[in-house]
């Protein structure tokens, strides 16, 4: 291994390592906010054949909003049934090693996917602002869906991209892939987006071939059909949907912040939370066009999306949006790594880290902060908690 291999493996090691020492309070920290506290309920009474999948004659249910009150519970199992095999070694809490070792992983191939679009400098800046990014560390520390859901998404793009290059057989990996991610959380559905992309600027020649690869990425998703079938028996409906309710937003005042304020939400909180992304803006070139627009479709894809799902009434909740920052980090890193020789963007670069860590050291300990503006108007662990 030659000197600047083991450079680039030791920085990787090392940025692991932060990233773990980051999200390692949540191995010893009681997790009592509301969404842990229901899907530790749901791992709880739900067995392996999804038995007990829903929170009526729960212990929690007299507490929860009408939106709880339904015969099979909205989301996909995955993250539930893997939450479940874990309890069962580690406790209750222990499903939140899922969320840490999806950082972990994400970071990993956030490194990956910077390489093999840009450089090796790339990925391991992009691996850094993943890494201090808050709102993934704050996600990372819950037993929510999320982080996993990420992990998927980032690897089934990593796996198209490979495609490129190699046998198709990589589509269908990507397409199993993504399979696995929209059975913990149906916006991973959106990593279709980047995926069509790669398709559609990779290098393939023949038309045919393009549509093969297509078709071949379609395919494991056709596993999704009994998945929906199952859940149209117990729900009678293909899909529930869990927009909060006039009585949810009068016991959650945070959740009534995520609704009622999108331009707060998806502005003036995102800056606030890491404004090193705004880099992400400015990144893109003539020369790297191609790889850029998969970048940007994956990043635009969730944000327009979901901001469209927001003013459908299912508000605009920060972590509704974390699986565009892969894509933001590498953008953001891009920019970075190519103005290395400019000072004063490098202490700008700086200073923007700065406020990231600043808003990591806040949000330690907090239930429903993010940012520092959420804790300046009292929304931070104040929030209403449902107790077992």
């Amino acid at each position: 291994m030659n000197s600047e291999k083991l450079q680039t493996a030791l920085a990787i090691v090392g940025i692991l390592v932060f990233n773990l020492l980051l999200t390692s309070p949540s191995l010893v920290r009681q997790h009592i906010e509301n969404d842990e506290v229901i899907y530790k309920t749901l791992i709880s009474k739900t067995n392996f054949m999804l038995e007990g999948y829903t929170l009526r004659d729960s212990s929690i249910f007299t507490q929860l909003p009408d939106i709880y009150d339904t015969p099979i519970f909205f989301h996909p199992p995955l993250f539930l049934l893997l939450g479940k095999a874990v309890s069962l070694i580690l406790g209750e809490d222990g499903p939140v090693i899922i969320s840490v070792v999806s950082s972990l992983s994400t970071a990993f191939l956030i490194f990956l996917l910077g390489r093999l679009l840009y450089d090796y400098r790339i990925g391991l800046v992009a691996m850094t602002l993943w890494t201090t990014n808050p709102l993934q560390l704050f996600v990372a520390q819950r037993i929510w869906l999320d982080s996993l859901m990420v992990f998927f998404v980032c690897l089934a793009v990593y796996l198209s991209l490979v495609g490129t290059g190699k046998r198709s057989g990589f589509f269908l990996l990507a397409g199993l892939v993504l399979f696995l991610g929209v059975m913990t959380k149906y916006p991973a559905m959106l990593a279709i987006v980047p995926v069509f992309f790669v398709i559609l600027l990779g290098e393939f020649g023949h038309i045919k071939k393009r549509v093969n690869r297509l078709v071949i990425f379609f395919l494991p998703l056709l596993l999704l059909v009994p998945w929906f079938y199952y859940f149209h028996l117990h729900a009678g409906d293909v899909l529930l949907t869990s927009k909060p309710t006039l009585e949810m937003l009068r016991q959650f005042p945070c959740t009534a912040f995520s609704v009622n304020r999108p331009g707060y939400f998806l502005v003036v909180q995102t800056i606030l939370t890491y404004p090193i992304y705004l880099f992400a803006l400015f990144a893109i070139n003539k020369r790297t066009l191609k790889s850029s627009l998969i970048l940007i479709a994956w990043a635009v894809a969730y944000f327009v999306f979901m901001t469209f799902y927001g003013f459908l009434g299912g508000g605009f909740t920060l972590r509704y949006i974390l699986p565009a920052y892969p894509a933001l980090s590498i953008l953001a890193g891009k920019f970075i790594v190519d103005r290395l020789s400019n000072n004063y963007i490098m202490v700008l670069t700086g200073c923007f880290m700065v406020v990231g860590l600043v808003t990591i050291v806040v949000n330690n300990g907090n239930i429903g902060a993010v940012d520092i503006a959420n804790l300046l108007e009292g929304c931070a662990s104040g929030c209403t908690c449902i107790s077992r």
